[in-house]
Formats: C-alpha cells, sequence, structure tokens
C-alpha cells in the first residue's frame, strides 16, 4: 500500500486515505497507459485496486475530527474516478455529512468534543493492529524466501519403496531419477512412512538427518519465525476482542461499525469466530436501545 505521510492531525486516517486514494488512481491509470487493454490482467493492478478499496473504506468507516480531514473527504468527491463509482460516492458523501452534522463542524470544536463514540477508536485501533500483521507476515514472507536461497528448501528426494497399491497423496510432488520413483519430502514423518522396514532404518536416518541440518541452516538464517508473526498476529486478535465488545453511541458510529465490519469480513474471511457472535449481539442491543 502506498505510504504517505501526514502530520499529528487527528484527522490523519482521512488525510492518508484522501492522499493514498489519490496516488493509487494515479498508479492505476500509469498501468492503462503502459500496458493498455492487458493491464487489468496483471497481479500489480488487482494489487493496486484493493488498496483503492481499502482507502475508500477508510474515507467511510473513519470520522474526520478536523477541518482538514473534512477538506480531504471533500477533495476526493471531486476526483473523477470517484464521481463515476456513484455508491462508493455516495457513501463518502454520506460520511462526510455526518461528520459534520451529527458532531457539529470539526472546526468549531475542541478536539476532545469531537471523539463522542468509543468505536471510532475501537476500529482505528483494529485498522492499525491488522496493516502490523500484513508488514509481519511480508517480512516472514522474506525470510522464507531468503533461507530458501541460502540454505535451500527444507526438503529431501526421497525413493518410493512402497508396494504398487500404495495410497498416492495429492500433495507430495513426485518426480523420477534414473527411472525410479521419488517423492519430495518436507517431513520426517514422509520420510519413515515412503521407507518402511527395519533394512531402511539407516536410509531413513540420513534423510531425517539431512532436514535436521536444513533446517539448522535456515535457522541461522531467519532465527526464530514464528515470534516474526506471533505477537502482531495477538495483538490484532485482541484489537478484534476490543472492537466487538464497544458498543457505538452514535447512529453515525453504528453505521461506521457496520461498515467496517464488513470491510474487515471482506478482506479476511477468517477474521470473526463463534465466541464473537455473543458479545456483537449484546453490542448491537444495546447501541439500538440506546439510540432509538
Amino acid at each position: 500500500m502506498f505510504q504517505v505521510e501526514v502530520s499529528a492531525s487527528p484527522s490523519a486516517p482521512a488525510l492518508q486515505a484522501g492522499r493514498g486514494l489519490q496516488a493509487t488512481d494515479q498508479a492505476i491509470r500509469d498501468l492503462h497507459d503502459k500496458f493498455g487493454d492487458d493491464a487489468d490482467s496483471r497481479p500489480d493492478y488487482h494489487a493496486r485496486e484493493r488498496e483503492r478499496d481499502d482507502y475508500v473504506a477508510t474515507l467511510v468507516t473513519v470520522p474526520a475530527l478536523g477541518a482538514d480531514g473534512v477538506r480531504a473527504k471533500a477533495a476526493v468527491l471531486r476526483l473523477r474516478t470517484l464521481i463515476e463509482d456513484y455508491d462508493r460516492h455516495q457513501e463518502v458523501a454520506v460520511s462526510l455529512a455526518d461528520d459534520i452534522a451529527e458532531r457539529g463542524s470539526p472546526a468549531l470544536r475542541p478536539v476532545a468534543a469531537r471523539l463522542p463514540d468509543p468505536v471510532y477508536a475501537a476500529i482505528e485501533a483494529h485498522e492499525k493492529a491488522y496493516v502490523e500483521v500484513r508488514a509481519a507476515c511480508a517480512e516472514s514472507s522474506r525470510l522464507l524466501d531468503l533461507a530458501d536461497k541460502i540454505a535451500g528448501k527444507h526438503e529431501v528426494v526421497i525413493p518410493d519403496i512402497r508396494g504398487p497399491d500404495a495410497f498416492e497423496s495429492p500433495w507430495l510432488r513426485v518426480v523420477y531419477q534414473n527411472g525410479q520413483k521419488c517423492i519430495v519430502a518436507p517431513t520426517s514423518v514422509i520420510v519413515n512412512e515412503y521407507l518402511p522396514g527395519e533394512e531402511n532404518e539407516q536410509l531413513r536416518k540420513s534423510f531425517v538427518s539431512r532436514l535436521d541440518d536444513i533446517e539448522k541452516a535456515r535457522e541461522a538464517v531467519y532465527g526464530d519465525i514464528d515470534a516474526v508473526v506471533d505477537g502482531p498476529a495477538s495483538a490484532e486478535v485482541d484489537a478484534v476482542d476490543d472492537l466487538i465488545e464497544t458498543a457505538p453511541t452514535t447512529m453515525a458510529g453504528l453505521m461506521s461499525f457496520l461498515i467496517y465490519l464488513a470491510k474487515a469480513r471482506r478482506r479476511d474471511p477468517e477474521l470473526f469466530c463463534e465466541h464473537h457472535l455473543e458479545p456483537l449481539i449484546d453490542g448491537l442491543g444495546k447501541a439500538a436501545a440506546a439510540l432509538s
């Protein structure tokens, strides 16, 4: 995603999204100029479109808490690409109207008075946690790729000496060496399964030892690879729980909450779990009762 520098303004998310949307639109135009009709079949084109969706969703769900944020939302409403995207244009327009109408003009109110609904802080906290998880996953992938280059993949090629009626796993890669059917084995479990019998004990040990050597060489490259993602992932789990347990206190906050839940689930279908259902229903019930 495009990284756009913004000040420490309370409207920083809206400013980031507004500038990011313009940068992403320009990147999409550049791809069309360079690749013509083939542009929309490229992975980088689809990546830019996903970034654009996230920027628009931020403009819809996150309130502008200052005059600069109001100006940022007003500016994107004038973008030709958003005007042509009628439904999203309307959603951003309604969000801007809510910022002005329900909370009053942000330019005329102190910062403390612009934060009446705790759901906005919960949304922002989860969005930050989500971004940090994505960055951690990217770093984990980079380290794994680097280990592949330096130490090799964690796998050995072993002969398949089982009988002709043995089960063929669809998940294992088959190769042939000197006419002999072989299996690419990533674990000692596979080695033991495909090299059965006491007569093959030494052969099994040699391949398992080779896997151990590869793993040690890979660990020298990436260290504790699980720790790269575990911390940010745990923080996102906590942020999701906090979000679900936060009851909106304004109608605008309630709408932003529902829109954000849909956005979050769309980009990560496994984000919400069964245990979230009860607190979500309770929170929505409380919000509905307070706002009715």
